[in-house]
């Protein structure tokens, strides 16, 4: 289990943040397996606009408000035994970033929209919400979509890395930043564009 690897999972709460939930298989999976973690949950549950590239580029069925508005039905009912260690944030995550201060997470997981703009945002916006010591990781990088093309997560976290002097794991299409213990994030850094 990654988190268990990089994150002092015995401390009496901690606290981390998931970015893309869709369903909250993912979030039910990681509140059942640590009791002591408080979880953020971000997503709009929203449909993706028509001029997103997964619609306007590649020809996507657009899911409707139903749908997503089922999808959050689901993560409802998928966390409710946990609700007390969870707080759902039903909105951009570019919003719900700016809710948090500075290096109070010990994990954040990105898991959301998966094209090269939206992954490096959240990328950007929750990077610096992890405490330093803590794990950032993701999904779907090098994934069947990414390679072709069509996503731009592992391009996106490349880059994000390669900026920083960082190093990037993977596990199977899992990504994996470990933020160093005595990171300082420089000028230059915080102004070059992905």
């Amino acid at each position: 289990d990654i988190v268990s690897r990089f994150v002092d999972t015995n401390k009496k709460i901690f606290h981390g943040v998931e970015v893309g939930i869709k369903c909250g298989f993912t979030s039910r999976a990681l509140l059942e397996k640590f009791p002591n973690l408080f979880l953020y949950m971000v997503d709009t549950w929203e449909p993706t606009l028509l001029d997103h590239p997964s619609i306007a580029i590649w020809g996507e069925k657009q899911e409707s408000r139903e749908e997503k508005e089922s999808q959050y039905k689901l993560t409802l009912q998928n966390v409710h035994v946990y609700i007390n260690r969870t707080a759902i944030f039903r909105e951009k995550s570019t919003a719900a970033a700016k809710k948090f201060q500075k290096e109070t997470l010990d994990f954040s997981y990105i898991d959301a929209d998966h094209y090269y703009y939206a992954v490096a945002a959240d990328l950007r916006n929750y990077w610096p919400l992890v405490k330093n010591g803590g794990l950032f990781f993701g999904h779907d990088y090098n994934a069947k979509y990414d390679k072709n093309g069509r996503w731009g997560v592992k391009n996106a976290v490349d880059k994000f890395a390669i900026n920083r002097g960082l190093e990037v794991t993977t596990e199977g299409i899992v990504w994996i930043i470990r933020k160093p213990v005595d990171y300082v994030e420089n000028e230059k850094v915080m102004r070059i564009c992905l």
